[in-house]
C-alpha cells in the first residue's frame, strides 16, 4: 500500500474511524502508511478517548489531554516508537494541537515513559525536551548519551549534582542545533561552544549556580543566545540583579551571537534596563568573531517572567541611545512601560534605529499611567522606519496637528499591538489606520483591567475601521467588524 504525501493531510480522519470497521484493517494500514505521514496526528488517534479528547472542528482536529495512559496504552505507543520524531516532556499544562497534545500525554506519564527511553531512541528522533529538574531522569539521560541519535534539539535543565555525567559527554551531541541547559562546568560549556552545528543556546541559571572561572578559547558564532534567570538573588548577594548576572555570564562565556534574549524573574524597571543597555554598549563594543559583541546583534529582547509589572518604573526617554550605532532590526521590550516616552522620544528612537523591522514596547500588560505618545509619534515611527513588519506600542489616540495628507504608508504591517487608550475621535483614528496601514487586519489590545475607565471606554467604542479585527491580548474578542466588500 502506498500513498502520496500530498494526500495525507486528512488521513487521521479515516484512520481514527477504521477500528469501528475492521480491527485487522486498522492494524495493517497504519504501519503501511506511517512513513508517508507528515504529522503525529494518527498516533494521537491510537490513544483512548478517556485519555485524549478528540474533536474535529473547522475541518481540522483539536486535542485535549484528559487522563493518564495505562501500560497497555504505552505498549501501543512503543510499537510505533521508531516513527516518533519528537519527545516533549516539559511544561506545566496541556494545550491544544497535535504536537501539544502529544506533549501533554508525555508530561502526564514521563516517569513511566522515560524509563523506557531506549525504546524511543532511533535515528529519526530529532527533538527531546526533558522536564526541568525532573526526578528519575538519570536513566533517560544515560540512554541518550550512550548512543545519541542525531538530535537537533535538546532541553535538559537540572541541578549540578545531576548533570555531571551529561557534562562529560555533551561533546557527543554533534548534530545539535538548539540546546537548552543549566549553566554547566567550564569544560562542558567550552564543549558546547564548540559544537559544529549549534545555532541557538539557552542557559538557565539559578541561585545555586555560579559562574566559575572560564578560559574558553574555541568559540564559534551562533544565531541566538538566551540567558534565563530563575530567581532574583543571583551570584551571591541581594545587591546583584538579573542584569548584573547577565553581564557576568557574558564576560565569562562571551559567545558571539546575533540575537540576545535575557529572561528575568523580577521586574527591575526602566532605569535598570537603561543601565544594562549602556553597560552592554560600553563593555562589548568591539566586533570580534570569537567573542560576544553588541555590534554584531540584530535582535535584542528582555522578557520579564512575572505578572507584577504594573508599578514598575517606566523607561527613560534615552534608553536605547547606546544602540543607535548598532545595525539592530528587532527589539522586544513589551514588558516595560513606555508611559513616560513622548513623541519626541519616539522620533529620536526611530531616527537612531532606521533599520527596525520589528519593535515592541510596553504592550504586554495594562499600565495605569496614561501614555504620552500620540498618533503623531506613531506616524513618525512609520516614516523613519520604513522596513517595519511588526509593531507594538502604547500611545494615546489624540490627533493633534497631524496632517492626514502627509501620512507615511506601510503595507507590510498586518497586525498592530496597542495599549488601552480612550478613543478621542474614532472616525479620525479609522482614517489614520486605513491610510497609514492599508493592509492592517488585526489590532491586538494589551491585557486590561476593567476597573480602569480608559479600558471600559475603549471596549465600548466598537470597531475602529471596517475589516479590522479588534482582539484582546488574551484571545478574547470583544469587538469584531468585517466588511465583506473590502
Amino acid at each position: 500500500m502506498h500513498t502520496n504525501k500530498r494526500d495525507v493531510s486528512d488521513v487521521s480522519v479515516p484512520l481514527s474511524r477504521s477500528p469501528l470497521v475492521s480491527r485487522a484493517f486498522f492494524n495493517g494500514c497504519i504501519p503501511a502508511l506511517w512513513n508517508e505521514l507528515s504529522s503525529l496526528d494518527p498516533l494521537l488517534h491510537l490513544v483512548p478517548d478517556d485519555v485524549l479528547q478528540k474533536d474535529f472542528i473547522d475541518n481540522k482536529w483539536s486535542y485535549k489531554s484528559s487522563g493518564i495512559l495505562t501500560q497497555r496504552d504505552l505498549n501501543r505507543l512503543y510499537f510505533y516508537a521508531p516513527h516518533i520524531c519528537q519527545i516533549h516532556a516539559h511544561g506545566l499544562s496541556p494545550t491544544y494541537g497535535a504536537i501539544q497534545a502529544f506533549d501533554a500525554i508525555l508530561r502526564g506519564t514521563h516517569a513511566g515513559l522515560l524509563a523506557h527511553m531506549k525504546i524511543l531512541l532511533h535515528n529519526g528522533l530529532t527533538s527531546v525536551e526533558l522536564p526541568y529538574y525532573g526526578t528519575g531522569l538519570q536513566s533517560a539521560v544515560s540512554a541518550l548519551l550512550a548512543a545519541p541519535p542525531p538530535l537537533q534539539k535538546l532541553v535538559y535543565v537540572d541541578t549540578a549534582n545531576n548533570t555531571k555525567e551529561f557534562e562529560k559527554s555533551v561533546h557527543l551531541l554533534q548534530s545539535i542545533r538548539d540546546l537548552t541547559v543549566s549553566l554547566l562546568h567550564p569544560n562542558a560549556m567550552e564543549a558546547i561552544a564548540s559544537l559544529p552545528f549549534l545555532e541557538s543556546l539557552s542557559v538557565v541559571i539559578n541561585d545555586s549556580l555560579d559562574t566559575l572561572p572560564y578560559t574558553i578559547t574555541c568559540i564559534r558564532s551562533i544565531s541566538s543566545l538566551k540567558i534565563i534567570m530563575e530567581r532574583s538573588f543571583l551570584f551571591g548577594g541581594l545587591g546583584n540583579t538579573s542584569f548584573d548576572a547577565a553581564m557576568c555570564l557574558l564576560h565569562a562565556l562571551p559567545i558571539p551571537c546575533r540575537q540576545l534574549t535575557v529572561v528575568t524573574p523580577v521586574h527591575l524597571g526602566g532605569a535598570q534596563l537603561t543601565d544594562f543597555i549602556s553597560s552592554l554598549a560600553q563593555e562589548f563594543n568591539v566586533s570580534d568573531q570569537s567573542k560576544f559583541s553588541v555590534i554584531d546583534l540584530n535582535r535584542f529582547s528582555v522578557v520579564v517572567d512575572t505578572h507584577l509589572l504594573h508599578n514598575s518604573i517606566p523607561l527613560l526617554s534615552h534608553f536605547l541611545e547606546p544602540l543607535y550605532t548598532v545595525p539592530i532590526t528587532h527589539i522586544d521590550l513589551r514588558w516595560f512601560s513606555m508611559c513616560d516616552l513622548d513623541d519626541t522620544a519616539l522620533d529620536s528612537l526611530s531616527h537612531g534605529l532606521p533599520n527596525l523591522e520589528s519593535l515592541f514596547i510596553g504592550t504586554h500588560c495594562y499600565w495605569p499611567d496614561p501614555p504620552r505618545t500620540s498618533l503623531a509619534g506613531l506616524s513618525t515611527v512609520l516614516r523613519n522606519c520604513p522596513r517595519l513588519k511588526e509593531l507594538g506600542l502604547v500611545f494615546n489616540c489624540s490627533i493633534g496637528a497631524l496632517d492626514f495628507g502627509l501620512l507615511p504608508v506601510n503595507t507590510s504591517i498586518t497586525t498592530l499591538n496597542v495599549g488601552v487608550s480612550p478613543p478621542y475621535n474614532p472616525n479620525a483614528i479609522s482614517t489614520f489606520l486605513t491610510t497609514a496601514l492599508p493592509c492592517l487586519n488585526r489590532i491586538e489590545v494589551e491585557s486590561h483591567n476593567t476597573s480602569f475607565p480608559a479600558t471600559y471606554n475603549f471596549m465600548k467604542s466598537g470597531p475602529l475601521s471596517p475589516g479590522i479585527l479588534l482582539e484582546h491580548h488574551t484571545g478574547q474578542i470583544f469587538a469584531v467588524h468585517i466588511d465583506a466588500l473590502k
